[in-house]
């Protein structure tokens, strides 16, 4: 996983389905309040907040 925004995810996991997605995202942007994350195998982009 690649971010574009300086921040550690470290500790961060982003679950799908009640699944843990987190080594399938390829990017993610911060925008305001919301957090953009891209997905590798599908390379759709998400917003979640």
């Amino acid at each position: 996983m690649r971010n574009t925004e300086a921040q550690n995810l470290g500790k961060s996991a982003i679950y799908i389905d009640g699944s843990d997605g987190t080594e399938e995202i390829d990017s993610y942007t911060l925008e305001g309040t919301k957090c953009l994350i891209a997905f590798e195998n599908n390379g759709k982009t998400y917003s979640c907040q």
